[in-house]
């Protein structure tokens, strides 16, 4: 069994997001967020897999849309599939002409919707079976893990992940019982276990300001409104939507995501709302007054990768991804504590 992996030149770290597998003689892409590759190196792709909607995962999806082959199956969740078609309508808005759009359109035709713990066959050929099924991993709404099940190989893919546990939208699910010879798992926050909870420090040191404008990102929207409408050192104030989320708050909406878990979460309707005297408003975009830019990972911690890799009845082997390369000499120390392996660019035997 090979894993190549390909980097990201225009992520920060240089992050590793991108792996191809052979199963069955067919080549299998686990995302699609690397800028490393050429359309000469994707026209015989068979099948692709975006675990969610940021774009150093799905990326090259849209710049390379026009030399994928015509009968290529592109698998993702429905809520991935409709946020992906809004920033595929940006990026269009931004940076092409009609006719282009219309040819890079036609890859999202080729999108086939996987369901959380249904398992999906794909194909069951004589000696030669490969079946799907994608789990919630807990990182954005819609994000997905992907157990690949063939006669080759057994591997779960994990994509960006969150071991969040809590009986919400955003919880993180896997069936254990699941026979896994690999898993590739997100290395995001390997060196760094800094947790959600963190949010709460903001309701703590700025509850005395009237007016909070907290730039986030929208993938974050939902859950910082729910734990500061819990703060008690927020009793007072409204938590307000702005107007630039409506368009990924729409999507969660329609995918029947709870975005209101209290009175105290509110949506920006219209320039005449009621004005309230205090007020946290979420937003992705600086305004005149006063603004907290803050930022948190949704990302596994080490401490709770060890227990999600430590939970299977057969271990598998795990191999890190999408780590900080900037620091690999301290990631690949910790790794071999733990006994995990790290993927990096190019070849990797397993």
């Amino acid at each position: 069994m090979k894993v190549y992996s390909y980097l990201d030149l225009n992520n920060e770290q240089g992050k590793i997001t991108t792996h191809e597998l052979i199963i069955n003689q067919d080549r299998f892409f686990l995302d699609f967020g690397s800028d490393s590759l050429t359309p000469n190196m994707v026209k015989d792709i068979k099948y692709i897999f975006i675990s969610h909607e940021h774009l150093d995962h799905f990326k090259s999806l849209f710049h390379l849309a026009e030399f994928l082959k015509e009968d290529i199956e592109i698998f993702m969740t429905n809520t991935t599939k409709k946020m992906i078609e809004l920033s595929f309508q940006k990026m269009f808005n931004e940076s092409i002409s009609l006719r282009n759009y219309e040819k890079k359109a036609k890859v999202l035709e080729r999108i086939r919707l996987l369901y959380f713990n249904q398992q999906h066959e794909i194909y069951h050929d004589n000696d030669n079976y490969l079946q799907l099924t994608v789990y919630p991993s807990g990182h954005t709404f819609g994000s997905s893990m992907l157990l690949i099940e063939s006669n080759e190989v057994n591997l779960l893919y994990t994509g960006d992940m969150d071991y969040n546990k809590a009986v919400n939208d955003r919880s993180c699910y896997f069936d254990f019982d699941k026979d896994v010879d690999y898993i590739i798992i997100d290395g995001t926050n390997i060196l760094n276990n800094r947790k959600l909870d963190k949010v709460l420090s903001i309701a703590k040191d700025y509850a005395e300001r009237n007016h909070i404008d907290l730039l986030i990102k929208p993938e974050k929207a939902v859950d910082i409104a729910t734990i500061l409408s819990k703060s008690k050192h927020l009793n007072e104030h409204k938590i307000i939507y702005k107007k630039d989320l409506y368009p990924y708050l729409e999507v969660l909406l329609e995918s029947g995501y709870e975005l209101f878990t209290n009175d105290k979460i509110m949506l920006e309707l219209t320039s005449n709302m009621p004005r309230f005297d205090k007020t946290v408003n979420l937003t992705t975009r600086p305004s005149q007054g006063y603004a907290k830019k803050f930022n948190y990972t949704l990302h596994i911690s080490l401490e709770s990768m060890h227990h999600f890799c430590s939970s299977f009845i057969k271990s598998p082997k795990v191999l890190i991804g999408h780590y900080d390369r900037e620091r690999f000499d301290e990631v690949m120390r910790i790794a071999s504590d733990y006994g995990y392996h790290i993927l990096v660019e190019g070849d990797n035997l397993l």
